[in-house]
């Protein structure tokens, strides 16, 4: 949320709300790009347990049914 901003498309060109991901047609791509960040570019590698970041897939999934605007950060 710090990078993406609450609504997904804080990064100009990417609108993760959307639900679709330039680099990544499945889980297991956004995982690797979550954990490995993207070479040439600023998102960096993140490191998290199994269940962190199947979280942070999940959340990346269903974004486009959140309203950003109803909730506080730490809400989530």
């Amino acid at each position: 949320m710090v990078c993406h901003g609450a609504t997904g498309n804080l990064v100009a060109g990417v609108d993760l709300r959307s639900g679709r991901f330039n680099r990544a047609s499945n889980d297991g791509e956004l995982m690797q790009i979550v954990t490995e960040g993207i070479k040439g570019t600023a998102m960096p590698a993140f490191t998290f347990n199994p269940a962190e970041l199947t979280g942070v897939i999940a959340y990346l999934r269903n974004m486009r049914d959140f309203n950003a605007g109803t909730s506080r950060a730490g809400e989530l």
